[in-house]
């Protein structure tokens, strides 16, 4: 069925859709999975399942770590003053974090932009391509590879299931 809706769609050049929708097929899901990186709920969830997974590399270290920061220090440490360079450390961290997020969300948008605009330009330069060689119909030899790749995809991801 994947390999059927793909080789449909592969009959319309991109070149033909609206501008509109060119638009929004590259700025929503760059938009999105950049936010989707910059949430503090992602980080946490990836963090977390980095530590759950016993097979990952720092998860003994990450265990241990977890374990060392949840036991209470001996001594009156809960009440240092503020101008210890731990304190200030502390302060520090929410805006690096926020930053950092900040930055992967960029980086990751526009990586998927550049990705879908490289997919529109080689739609166009693969049919180029195969008038220039005087496939009689390339639209439909596209259709036809684009929908045997996204049905040979879906039949290997079953089998690994």
């Amino acid at each position: 069925m994947q390999g059927i809706g793909t080789g449909l769609s592969a009959l319309v050049p991109a070149r033909r859709y609206p501008a509109w929708l060119r638009q929004t097929m590259m700025w929503v899901p760059a938009l999105g999975f950049g936010a989707l990186v910059s949430s503090p709920a992602a980080w946490r969830y990836l963090a977390d399942s980095a530590q759950a997974s016993p097979d990952s590399p720092g998860a003994e270290a990450a265990g241990s770590a977890r374990n060392e920061s949840t036991e209470q220090p001996h001594g009156n440490s809960a009440q240092q003053p503020p101008d210890t360079p731990g304190v200030e450390r502390s302060r520090r961290r929410p805006l690096t974090r926020w930053l950092g997020r900040a930055g992967g969300g960029i980086a990751v948008g526009a990586l998927v932009y550049g990705n879908m605009r490289m997919g529109f330009w080689l739609d166009g330069a693969i049919e180029r391509g195969l008038r220039r060689v005087r496939v009689p119909a390339p639209r439909v030899v596209m259709a036809i590879a684009a929908g045997g790749f996204a049905a040979r995809a879906a039949v290997g991801d079953k089998k690994r299931r």
